[in-house]
């Protein structure tokens, strides 16, 4: 509590030390699903506007991206629906679930059990 009486809340659900490509996977992850959420084509397009910019982005100081990087998204993008999914199923009451829960769980399972990622429908 401050001196004025307020709370201030923190989020830490984000908040670890973790290998880069699921740095750049967590918000890849979340663009994709707020952006064009029933169109592989939109998907695609946001997925190469992401990474078009993010690496112009990162190198225009002369840095260099991690060798493979790009190769390594899909896992990373796997273990962020595995966890999302599993979130969704342990805090909400998912009984009734609206149009966009239930579309959202379906894929995502079908995605979980088959291994694939976001971005793997598409290429």
């Amino acid at each position: 509590m401050d001196e004025a009486g307020g709370i201030t809340l923190f989020d830490f659900d984000e908040c670890q030390y973790s290998w880069y490509v699921e740095d750049i996977a967590v918000q890849l992850y979340y663009l994709l699903y707020v952006y064009g959420e029933d169109s592989k084509s939109e998907r695609k397009a946001q997925y190469e506007l992401f990474v078009k910019y993010f690496v112009r982005g990162y190198t225009e100081n002369g840095r260099t991206m991690p060798d493979g990087w790009k190769d390594h998204l899909s896992l990373f993008l796997r273990l962020r629906e595995i966890i999302v999914f599993v979130g969704m199923h342990r805090s909400w009451d998912l009984r009734e679930p609206d149009d966009w829960t239930r579309d959202f769980l379906q894929d995502s399972r079908m995605r979980i059990t088959k291994g694939i990622s976001l971005i793997d429908e598409f290429f």
